[in-house]
């Protein structure tokens, strides 16, 4: 009979037991991963990095203020609020009224463009616009949009879909925010900060970046129609392979484009370049100007490319010896295929850094808008100094000119008159 080594049997039960052990702590271990892993991209449990789940890429969810704006204050969050608007996004559903404000400068993307304005290589999170057309619902953003001063970095849309910008259609208000740093491509009604304006309001916006399209392209909104442009302002470059490009606006159709200028250049190879609006419709285009080098086939205008009865009133452009040489104002008004200085005047660049132009761009408004240091800007903007026009000093032989002074006199000095 065999002798049985209890001995040994211990040890093998003690080596099952910590076998067992190790493969219980390692299902735990998975569990609790298991656990930590996010339900789906709408229903996050990890934490935000810019806005952005670092365990699946959702969207961090904007939180309403007590008047019932969304407070946006990073990149996710600005994503998060486009899928709203676009068609919904986990249990909020689909909220084409929303209003927004910006709290923080946003950042998508870094390095979309090199020094000269042109796409950087790399690669870089795509943007779908608030109010993507290309969305299965087909949306238009009617709410209040607040940038409050802040900017918005590195959009990156790179494609031919129409409707593309920050915003792709809009009837509602967009106000008080910058485009920086940003590569913007598609087909039709391509704007740096709005694709279409139907209705809308946009105000107090600005783009830097580039704005590539076929037609109805803009620095600022591609087509405004029936809506108001106001108080904004292009500094990058516009290019467009057809009709209806603008330096602010591509297209005015029935709406109002005032206050605003452009200082990048706009180029195309088709019809109606403008260095502010490509083309005025029935629409009204004032106090607005032009210092970027607009160049195409045809029928191109310092200010305006097409005028078709519509109004051009007190705007400018720059004209020199090696910038915009013989372009008019208006490429085409009314069609006729005749050029027109008409309402858009071309100045020289010591008008410009006279103050002459932003004083001429004041007129008679109640609001002053444009300023301009002198000495410092050589041209107008909405941050430096009011510019006065007066004599600058009390002799018979005073002569009039254009100051940051305010104590300058309107009337010649001794004369009981007034100036001329």
């Amino acid at each position: 009979m065999r002798k049985i080594n209890y001995n040994n049997l211990l040890k093998k039960f003690c080596i099952l037991l910590f076998a067992f052990c190790i493969c219980a702590s390692g299902a735990v271990a998975a569990s609790a991963a298991e656990d930590d892993a996010c339900a789906s991209t709408t229903d996050c449990t990890g934490t935000y990095a810019n806005g952005f789940c670092t365990v699946c890429g959702g969207y961090q969810p904007a939180v309403q203020n007590e008047d019932v704006v969304y407070e946006i204050s990073n990149a996710g969050q600005l994503y998060w609020f486009a899928a709203v608007v676009n068609g919904g996004y986990g249990d909020v559903g689909q909220n084409t009224w929303a209003n927004v404000v910006l709290t923080e400068n946003i950042t998508i993307n870094t390095g979309v463009l090199k020094a000269d304005g042109s796409l950087n290589t790399g690669t870089f999170t795509e943007w779908t616009p608030i109010g993507n057309y290309s969305a299965d619902t087909s949306p238009m953003f009617f709410g209040t949009f607040d940038g409050n001063g802040k900017t918005v970095s590195g959009i990156y849309i790179n494609g031919t879909s129409n409707y593309q910008g920050l915003f792709g259609r809009v009837d509602g208000t967009v106000k008080n925010v910058t485009v920086l740093d940003s590569y913007i491509k598609g087909g039709s009604y391509v704007g740096g900060v709005v694709g279409l304006n139907v209705n809308g309001f946009v105000q107090n916006c600005h783009n830097s970046g580039a704005v590539i399209g076929t037609e109805w392209v803009g620095g600022v909104v591609g087509n405004n129609s029936y809506g108001t442009v106001q108080n904004c302002y292009n500094t990058g470059a516009v290019s467009g392979t057809y009709y209806y490009l603008g330096g602010v606006v591509g297209s005015n159709e029935n709406g109002t484009v005032q206050n605003c200028y452009n200082t990048g250049a706009v180029s195309g190879t088709y019809y109606y370049l403008g260095g502010v609006v490509g083309y005025n419709l029935n629409g009204t285009v004032q106090n607005c100007y032009n210092t970027g080098v607009v160049s195409g086939t045809s029928q191109g205008g310092g200010v305006v490319g097409g005028n078709n009865s519509g109004t051009v009133a007190n705007c400018y452009f720059l004209q020199t010896t090696d910038i915009n040489v013989g372009l008019s104002g208006i490429g085409d008004p009314d069609d006729t295929g005749v050029s027109s200085n008409e309402g858009a005047a071309p100045m020289t660049a010591d008008q410009f850094k006279s103050g002459e132009v932003a004083y001429l761009l004041n007129g008679d408004q109640s609001t002053i808008v444009f300023m301009q240091t002198l000495g410092t800007d050589d041209y107008p903007n909405f941050t430096g100094a009011k510019v006065y026009y007066g004599y600058n000093s009390c002799t018979e032989t005073a002569t009039k000119i254009y100051t940051n002074d305010s104590t300058v006199s309107a009337e010649k000095p001794h004369s009981g008159g007034t100036a001329t």
